[in-house]
């Protein structure tokens, strides 16, 4: 899986390019041990742990980096928080999400 998940995200990567089909958009998915679902499940959790900080602080808070897959799983786990709004700061791999208080 390699150091969080480097190597399965390459993988997934190769696998997509190598067995690119223009003709259709089929996409192939590497999971090992189920990686990707315990992962999510980690995403989600660190979204209400961060949005409880914002509200309790009153103030954005700043996620690690993550890449664009794992951004928008916390996005959309947050998107109907009627306290808390998500956006992405940066660029590249500087790139971050930010939860921030919606008053």
């Amino acid at each position: 899986i390699g150091h969080h998940g480097e190597t399965i995200s390459a993988l997934q990567k190769m696998m997509n390019i190598s067995f690119r089909d223009k003709a259709e958009e089929k996409r192939i998915v590497v999971n090992i041990n189920d990686y990707k679902q315990k992962r999510e499940e980690v995403l989600r959790n660190m979204a209400h742990r961060f949005a409880e900080r914002a509200l309790e602080s009153g103030h954005p808070q700043y996620l690690p980096f993550l890449p664009a897959n794992e951004r928008l799983v916390i996005h959309v786990e947050l998107k109907e928080h009627s306290e808390v709004a998500t956006h992405s700061e940066g660029d590249g791999m500087q790139r971050r999400l930010v939860i921030s208080p919606k008053n």
